[in-house]
């Protein structure tokens, strides 16, 4: 029901023609004044759904992160523990450039980690140590709602919202590596996105339409000029942290070109780089190496690295198959599935060869920012098959930097120009994506993760208890036990790379160390099954005592005839 008016009072006619004038001009103010008005409540209104639309999405990416955290399928591998025994160093005044044991992978992730508990004052447990991921989560969310509104033509607010959503909760993957301590995967999803965002700035209004012309204001030139210097810091900061960030910072980089040609745009974004690349830089100076991975003992060849991520890698990446290729939906559904992404990739491609010649010619007239998303898998594509680290098959992990790129590509393949149709189809493709999530969040591993803490913690009682402190492991039961153990055990890993030259050391000085078994993961000191400690133990000829708790076995009181060859 409209809401009720007053009635004017009673005028007396305009009897001369400049009278009648007068009162049509009265008039057509007041009919001025209440539609603005009305305009303006109406405006209010639209931009309070939209405003509450975005805390909503931002909060289901929290509680679906906080979700797998709280549930049984959590874990807390060897690489987590490592972040959370580096928070302890910061805390007591050391520093780390990169993860420690490597040359890359910066250690900011690592800094927000220890920031939280210095401000908050939390207590220190897998949970509290992983709140960081889950925050920088929430932010990678909103800005692939920032980039959608940028780069989604048509319905933007809309599409924006349901690309925000659909990295929200899922695809499974996403979720696990946005609430994992990897130490620096999910901060390279934020520096990514941040990349991206500026670059999309660049030559842009306001409201994110682009500015065509020659006429170039003053504050239009200023403003260019601080995008790109985040466009520099946010691509420097992810070359220092994680490498993968280039998946979304070469796409930022692609559509900026054109205006970073300019003297001060291009100047600003070289010294942001600088900037952000600052203690990767250094370490360059100082060491004289390069800030990349080294190559892995286990490689593959370049045909394989490209069959990998065809298959199985594509279908746990887009989240309709689990970790291994395993489960999901049914096998014939997931390729029929990617038959139907690449046709439709195919189809984009030929709909807009005009404007992607136009932007990898790096020229401004003819493109979409919408175009980014078909040069991007290309991009993404050569980068992983390039690297010699791609060997690894178990999980998408050197893609996880990706998922905005997919939640941005699904959010612009769906139809949007109807809304009824448009609502049907968002809600249906978002609650199948959240439903294979939660069908991966019901597989629990066994151990259990609480179960497996206990566990350790016996273990480290017995060990103090004995006063056996330095000890050797396998990397996964070692960097976990000595997270739990904090400063009362010293913990040496028997194979891979040393994480905390410190600690090995002074197990290397013992003569008489603890050596600790489990199944967790294999020790990596032998090639056939079974690959544990134990065997390796039999297989020197050692004499040992074996005391058992849970499924953790304890070897102490060995003699070896000889320097042994493993755990040296």
């Amino acid at each position: 029901m409209s809401a009720p008016t007053r009635t004017p009072a009673p005028t007396a006619a305009p009897t001369s023609a400049g009278g009648r004038l007068a009162a049509a001009l009265r008039a057509a103010l007041r009919s001025a004044v209440v539609g603005s008005a009305a305009l303006r409540s109406a405006a209010l209104r639209a931009g309070a759904l939209r405003v509450a639309g975005l805390p909503a999405v931002l909060a289901l990416a929290a509680v679906a992160r906080l979700t797998y955290l709280g549930g049984d399928r959590a874990n807390f591998n060897g690489d987590e523990a490592v972040t959370g025994i580096m928070v302890r160093h910061i805390l007591r005044g050391e520093g780390f450039l990169f993860y420690p044991g490597q040359r890359y992978g910066g250690t900011l992730e690592v800094y927000l980690q220890a920031l939280g508990y210095l401000v908050f004052q939390l207590p220190q447990n897998p949970l509290t140590l992983r709140l960081a991921q889950v925050a920088l989560s929430v932010a990678s969310t909103a800005l692939v709602y920032l980039c959608a509104r940028r780069m989604l033509p048509g319905g933007r607010r809309r599409r924006a919202l349901f690309a925000a959503a659909f990295f929200a909760v899922g695809p499974w993957f996403n979720l696990v590596g946005g609430a994992t301590a990897w130490g620096f995967y999910s901060v390279g999803v934020t520096l990514g996105l941040c990349a991206l965002y500026c670059g999309l700035r660049l030559g842009t209004g306001r409201r994110g339409t682009l500015r065509r012309g020659t006429l170039r204001l003053g504050a239009d030139r200023s403003r260019d000029a601080a995008w790109a210097f985040g466009l520099g810091l946010c691509a420097g900061l992810g070359f220092w942290n994680s490498l993968t960030s280039a998946y979304l910072v070469l796409p930022g980089f692609i559509w900026a070109m054109p205006y970073l040609i300019r003297r001060a745009s291009g100047f600003a974004a070289v010294l942001g780089a600088v900037a952000g690349a600052a203690p990767a830089l250094v370490f360059v100076l100082r060491s004289g190496e390069l800030p990349l991975p080294t190559a892995p003992d286990r490689q593959v060849g370049f045909g394989q690295r490209v069959a990998n991520l065809t298959d199985p890698l594509l279908r746990q990446f887009l989240g309709i198959a689990y970790a291994h290729g395993d489960g999901g939906l049914p096998r014939p559904v997931q390729y029929l599935i990617l038959a139907g992404v690449a046709a439709a990739y195919l189809g984009c491609l030929w709909r807009r060869r005009r404007g992607l010649a136009t932007l990898l010619g790096l020229r401004q007239g003819g493109r979409e920012p919408v175009d980014l998303l078909l040069v991007a898998p290309v991009l993404v594509a050569v980068l992983y098959v390039a690297t010699s680290m791609a060997w690894y098959t178990g999980t998408p992990r050197y893609l996880f930097t990706a998922y905005p790129l997919l939640a941005l590509s699904v959010a612009a393949l769906l139809p949007y120009r109807s809304p009824v149709a448009a609502s049907v189809v968002y809600a249906a493709v978002l609650s199948l994506s959240a439903a294979l999530s939660l069908g991966f969040f019901r597989t629990a591993p066994h151990p259990s993760l609480a179960g497996r803490d206990a566990v350790l913690r016996r273990v480290v009682a017995h060990l103090v208890s004995e006063h056996e402190t330095h000890v050797y492991a396998d990397y996964s039961t070692g960097m976990a036990l000595q997270y739990l153990a904090g400063d009362r055990l010293d913990v040496a890993i028997c194979y891979g790379a040393t994480r905390f030259a410190e600690q090995r050391a002074r197990v290397r000085a013992t003569p008489d160390p603890v050596y600790v078994d489990s199944p967790l993961a294999g020790s990596g000191l032998l090639d056939d099954p079974p690959d544990t400690i134990g065997t390796a133990l039999l297989a020197n000829h050692a004499t040992f005592r074996t005391t058992r708790i849970g499924f953790v076995t304890i070897y102490d009181r060995v003699t070896l005839p000889r320097p042994p060859a493993f755990c040296r």
